[in-house]
């Protein structure tokens, strides 16, 4: 990935892949990032996520690059490491959990439980978002196999 262009930046903009009106820095640096991952912003592998900090009492905005699960997903396909994936949910004491084991050809085997309570997405209103309102299971097995991934597959 080259320099983007003035309608590539609007474009990733406008699909909410980098926050609208991020500074060019950013945009230099997320670029470099995608570069170096081999991941591709296009295809929603990568993103920016635009967050506000409490910084010696004033908030200002900062910037993080997370890839999504389809970008660990390709990282996982090229290093050919991960023999197998399984992943569910199940109830602890009235508390949903998402669960995910990945299985790599050396022999690893590496786990995690992520409860539902501690990622459930809200608005600023306290309200659960609209996807883990309507499919709170979908949502927290991916964020049990990202967890996983993360560490199965850096």
């Amino acid at each position: 990935m080259n320099e983007l262009t003035t309608e590539e930046i609007k474009l990733l903009e406008a699909n909410k892949i980098i926050p609208e009106g991020t500074p060019q820095a950013q945009i230099k640096f997320f670029i470099e990032v995608c570069k170096r991952k081999k991941l591709d912003p296009f295809l929603k592998q990568i993103h920016m996520v635009e967050r506000k900090e409490d910084k010696d009492g004033i908030w200002k905005k900062t910037y993080t690059i997370q890839a999504s699960l389809d970008g660990m997903r390709a990282i996982s396909q090229r290093n050919g490491r991960i023999m197998s994936v399984k992943r569910g949910v199940k109830k602890i004491e009235n508390e949903l959990y998402g669960w995910c084991e990945i299985t790599t050809k050396d022999g690893g085997i590496y786990y995690d439980e992520v409860p539902f309570s501690e990622y459930e997405q809200q608005t600023n209103k306290g309200v659960t978002t609209i996807f883990w309102r309507k499919f709170p299971q979908t949502m927290i097995k991916k964020v049990a196999e990202e967890s996983v991934r993360r560490m199965a597959d850096p």
